[in-house]
């Protein structure tokens, strides 16, 4: 009998500390998301900034740059035929997809994933390790 007390006693405890835990937690969400969303747009604007300094960026930049001049000269070009009267013989401009960021998004969004799984693993510990301790 000693033993089903004890075993009531201490999930009464640790259903007390859960709702504690819970509580301070529902008070400090805010800030956290906060934080993690401030610290999100920094790295961000790293990325950016480091992205931009890739040769291999800067040349691809430079090659979508030209299909935008070809589209400006195309635009001029049936522009002044339509200023002459004449009919506008210009091909349309055709844009392609950029498929090759497909992939490296898709790794980034698995590793991401991961990365929040194992955060809301740390989360969950956490609670648990405060609804559990003894003291």
């Amino acid at each position: 009998m000693t033993n089903d007390v004890e075993k009531a006693a201490e999930k009464a405890r640790c259903a007390e500390r859960a709702a504690e835990y819970d509580r301070e937690f529902v008070k400090s969400w805010q800030q956290q998301a906060d934080g993690h969303s401030t610290r999100g747009h920094e790295l961000h604007a790293e990325f950016l900034e480091l992205l931009s300094a890739e040769p291999w960026f800067r040349a691809y930049v430079a090659h979508r740059a030209e299909r935008y001049k070809r589209e400006k000269t195309l635009t001029a070009a049936q522009n002044a035929q339509g200023y002459l009267g004449q009919p506008v013989t210009m091909p349309v401009q055709r844009w392609y997809d950029l498929r090759f960021l497909d992939d490296p998004t898709g790794e980034v969004d698995k590793a991401a994933e991961a990365l929040g799984a194992t955060y809301a693993a740390e989360l969950e510990a956490k609670r648990t390790a405060y609804v559990e301790a003894t003291a």
